[in-house]
């Protein structure tokens, strides 16, 4: 039985890309006829617009090649003709035939993004999926739920409750040491309310009101305070009992970390674990029922021995109250911390769903939970007949950043085109997968073709069966990108770190790691390590990058040839800053955002202080731009005496006026600015991208220098000078943005991460006595306590399996 679901199992450099463009080909050129129309039955599916343009382009250029006869083409021609069963000649006609009819009809191209293809479901079926008939799509839902925790925060002073619970929130903060201002634990909470689970946890939440969840607080608060109340008044009667008889640390059981040290935990209820609370020579005293040290006087013993029957007692019955009620303590504990959390997710939840319905806006990540809920209660959901019609084969690449929706809905077509005997490939590498924070599942594509099925739902377990029925695997095993000696210490690293550090559960995403070398020599790798103080080890780094990027020079390379990988844009921010003052030249995506240059910085300064003359902080921005070649220093004494920028100004020879801005448009205003500050002197690039900027506003828009401001205030972190290709630069990126490019000099500096990171997560409470159903909680060792220890311990592993595949990522873009 011919196998048509065949999986590639790729590793950083294998040629994943080439197989795609392959097989694609495969397809098309089987097609005999004399206007082909077969690679209009093929979707090829992706995650970036970049990733699937790249696509389009190099199959377009293998079509050009293969035509041209040209010799690069060999080797392409050669396996199309080996795997498909095609001589040369047909190959050749057939390339000429599918390359002008793809231009030709351009559209029927079909490679795109999973979520333009999903839009494009969507658009269809929209009164079928219940979505208002002029929905608009919401891409950035960053600035959404910015809008949304504003709302929330307007009320603030309106709602006396709303009010109460986030004072009472903050303070909570506070107390524990974490941040307590609640705008951005509201912002982090937007978040949680994004992820794929969040919506079912919701769901479970949505039937309690915020007066429910307050009652329910107070029940909570009870059982803990009296549980407390009954450790401490213990404790007190135990440590009273041998204050009356004068009694010291040294006379006990093991001196001062004796039994009497438990009994002082009670009194003052300080844990770390609960368990500390009966420890192990607390429980031994009470067993040998022996408190005394064994060096006492006969007095000092006769003391200890006088009151050692009612310690026993009293510690036999605390060690077993708190055994049989410390789970149940931690987890009411827990929950009563988090409730205002609970309630500010409702409540930021419901202002969203008002603001959505209000301007009839959908998420593009909504779309596939809507799809979801049709197509896994249908064997042949409706909502795909016209594509199973019109789509044979179905060519999914970058599989391991797929979410778990997603792959679901994506999964009754490849099914509908295996009950048609239809071709459908499946690519992915899951040593590359970084994206479980924007809910990636790599899992699904380790277990292929197994699916994750915990409801044993029968459609689902039918379209497994198909999967394994027509399932093949094939592993790209050789690196055509990096040179020996890189590729040997990848191996090395990544068939020793994962044994060592992984669980059973993902040790099998690099057990086919170790890849075959297609060039017998050559390649470079250095490793600096060491103990240094923070401030010694970012000198050290920035030493290191420097020497590094100096020693590459010498040796031929050039600047464009490095790049430096960073974890997060903070370190390469400060990698930049540190270049820059070498006179080395930089390019980051930080870097050429238009807002860290210092003359825009001063142009739009200056229209803040136009905007609000009581501005004097923008108003010293100016003064500072200017400073360097004006002797300022007598007049700006004036302004901070409350005095006008203007004849500050006019002092340092710069005559503006007022007034005159009032009657002029916001783009003569910047070329005013601009002009009388000669701004454009330095960095004049920045300046014309910034007046780019000014005039799209412009086409669209109206208003005053406010108006421009506010739209410029969310553009900002956008609008970015634009490189042309082939700037002899140092590129400095972070791992994310690197992932997909290859570089022949790679520079990582700062690896000395840390793999774990307490985050709030939902947690599903059923079978537990939580009187809720669900809990949003820092996923801390803490939750063992409360016997949830298995929610801990999942994400502590999945988080080092993030590290590991990012350390992969970084270490696999060199040539």
């Amino acid at each position: 039985m011919q196998k048509n679901f065949v999986v590639y199992k790729s590793s950083a450099g294998s040629g994943k890309t080439f197989t795609l463009v392959k097989e694609y080909l495969k397809i098309a050129l089987n097609d005999d006829s004399v206007r082909p129309q077969a690679y209009k039955k093929i979707l090829a599916i992706t995650f970036t617009n970049k990733a699937a343009a790249e696509m389009k382009l190099r199959i377009i250029d293998a079509l050009k090649l293969i035509s041209a006869q040209n010799p690069k083409a060999d080797a392409l021609i050669d396996l199309i003709s080996k795997e498909a069963g095609l001589d040369k000649e047909t190959i050749i006609k057939r390339a000429k035939l599918n390359l002008n009819e793809i231009l030709h009809n351009y559209s029927d191209f079909s490679i795109s993004t999973i979520d333009s293809f999903t839009h494009k479901i969507v658009k269809t079926f929209a009164f079928d999926l219940k979505l208002p008939v002029n929905f608009s799509i919401e891409t950035n839902t960053a600035d959404f739920y910015r809008k949304v925790v504003s709302g929330l925060m307007a009320k603030i002073g309106d709602s006396t409750e709303l009010t109460d619970l986030l004072i009472k929130y903050s303070a909570e903060n506070a107390e524990e040491n974490n941040a307590w201002d609640p705008e951005l634990k509201l912002l982090e909470f937007t978040e949680i309310i994004q992820k794929e689970d969040a919506e079912l946890h919701l769901k479970k939440l949505k039937r309690f009101s915020a007066d429910d969840l307050k009652k329910i607080q107070r029940e909570l608060f009870v059982f803990t305070s009296s549980f407390k109340k009954r450790v401490k008044e213990n404790g007190e009667v135990a440590l009273q009992l041998i204050k009356s008889k004068d009694l010291t640390d040294a006379q006990f059981y093991y001196t001062s970390s004796g039994p009497q040290n438990a009994f002082k935990k009670w009194a003052d209820f300080t844990y770390k674990e609960i368990s500390e609370l009966t420890g192990k020579r607390l429980k031994e005293c009470v067993a040998k029922n022996k408190w005394n040290n064994g060096k006492n006087t006969a007095g000092e013993n006769a003391a200890i021995d006088s009151i050692s029957p009612q310690l026993n007692s009293i510690a036999t019955e605390t060690i077993s109250f708190i055994e049989e009620n410390a789970k149940r303590f931690s987890l009411f504990n827990l929950l009563e911390k988090n409730i205002y959390s609970l309630i500010l997710v409702n409540e930021l939840q419901q202002i969203s769903e008002e603001f959505r319905m209000e301007e009839q806006i959908v998420f593009i990540s909504e779309f596939n939970s809507k799809i979801a809920k049709v197509v896994s209660e249908e064997p042949a959901p409706f909502i795909y007949e016209r594509l199973g019609e019109r789509y044979n084969h179905y060519l999914l690449d970058e599989f391991q950043d797929t979410s778990t929706l997603q792959w679901l809905n994506l999964l009754p077509l490849v099914d509908n085109a295996l009950a048609n005997g239809r071709f459908n490939l499946i690519v992915g590498d899951g040593k590359q997968s970084i994206y479980r924070w924007r809910n990636a599942n790599v899992q699904q594509f380790n277990i292929l073709p197994e699916l994750n099925n915990p409801e044993e739902n029968q459609i689902l377990n039918e379209r497994a069966s198909s999967l394994q029925q027509n399932f093949k695997a094939e592993v790209l095993e050789t690196n055509y990108r990096s040179l020996k000696n890189i590729v040997e210490f990848n191996n090395d690293v990544f068939s020793f770190l994962p044994q060592q550090y992984l669980t059973d559960e993902f040790k099998t995403i690099y057990s086919s790691q170790a890849q075959k070398l297609r060039y017998k020599e050559g390649g470079y790798v250095s490793v600096h390590s060491g103990e240094l103080e923070k401030e010694d080890l970012d000198n050290k780094n920035f030493e290191l990058i420097e020497k590094q990027i100096r020693n590459a020079l010498q040796s031929g390379f050039s600047y464009s040839d490095i790049c430096i990988i960073s974890r997060n844009n903070k370190q390469g921010n400060q990698c930049t800053n540190y270049l820059t003052a070498q006179q080395i030249p930089v390019i980051s995506s930080d870097s050429l955002l238009l807002k860290n240059n210092r003359e825009i910085n001063c142009v739009t300064s200056f229209l803040t202080y136009l905007n609000n003359p009581f501005d004097d902080i923008s108003a010293a921005v100016v003064l500072n731009y200017i400073a360097g070649s004006k002797d300022l220093h007598k007049k700006v004494t004036d302004l901070v005496h409350g005095g006008d920028l203007f004849p500050v100004l006019k002092a340092a020879g710069i005559n503006l006026n007022f007034h005159s801005f009032n009657q002029k448009n916001i783009f003569d205003i910047c070329i005013e600015i601009i002009t009388k500050l000669q701004l454009e002197k330095n960095n004049p690039q920045y300046i014309r991208f910034f007046l780019d900027e000014v005039n799209d506003y412009l086409v669209n828009k109206t208003g005053s220098v406010n108006d421009f401001l506010y739209w410029w205030n969310k553009r900002k972190d956008k609008a970015s000078l634009i490189i042309p290709e082939g700037m002899n630069a140092v590129r400095v990126m972070s791992v994310h943005k690197a992932k997909g490019l290859e570089f022949p000099v790679v520079i990582l500096p700062f690896t000395n991460w840390k793999v774990y990171k307490p985050n709030p997560a939902w947690v599903n409470l059923d079978g537990t006595d939580s009187p809720l159903p669900v809990g949003l909680f820092n996923l801390t060792q803490g939750l063992a306590d409360a016997g949830l220890n298995e929610f801990y311990e999942q994400e502590k592993n999945e988080q080092f399996l993030d590290n590991l595949n990012l350390l992969y990522v970084a270490f696999t873009r060199a040539i």
